[in-house]
């Protein structure tokens, strides 16, 4: 199975501009997720796919990455990074699986993506696997809709249940997503 990662980083971030190359203990912020990619054995290519010539020029600092420049209106604001992706799988020869590493989630290791690999390999039915976080003490059961000046509950069941009592909630860390 032919895997490549996909690290897409966009150059105009509206909430931190330059987060993608804004530098942490001493490297870029998109490096650790091509450091970590380029050390997974099985992640056979790397592409980081940006609009912005900085980005690419760190990107470009490692031998084996592969480049995308990113056409303009695949980097709005609105758009679905599942467009992109169409693009690299149209430009990857015989990509089997797809890993994406967003640069703003760089806290997972070689073992945390070598784990969720071997997870999708060994589940033939899934076509997916997504890194997730238990949600523990910030659960949905303890949030509240705001409907004008009353709060409703969102999980009205288990509202008043001991925090041991209510099934356990996961959210997407952003940190690892594989298709």
């Amino acid at each position: 199975m032919k895997t490549i990662a996909l690290i897409p980083a966009r150059g105009g971030s509206k909430g931190v501009p330059g987060k993608n190359i804004f530098p942490i203990l001493g490297k870029p912020l998109i490096q650790y997720s091509i450091e970590v990619a380029l050390n997974c054995k099985s992640i056979h290519e790397v592409w980081v796919s940006s609009d912005s010539d900085e980005i690419l020029n760190v990107a470009q600092k490692f031998d084996s990455i592969k480049t995308h420049k990113r056409d303009s209106s695949l980097a709005s604001d609105t758009i679905s990074i599942n467009d992109t992706i169409a693009e690299i799988f149209k430009q990857a020869d015989d990509c089997d699986c797809l890993i994406l590493l967003q640069p703003t989630s760089p806290i997972r290791d070689v073992i945390n993506i070598e784990t969720a690999i071997a997870l999708l390999k060994k589940n033939p039915d899934a076509n997916s696997v997504i890194s997730v976080c238990g949600m523990d003490d910030i659960h949905p059961a303890r949030m509240y809709w705001l409907e004008g000046l009353e709060l409703k509950p969102i999980m009205k069941k288990f509202e008043s249940k001991r925090r041991q009592d209510i099934p356990v909630a996961y959210y997407r860390n952003g940190s690892i997503y594989i298709i």
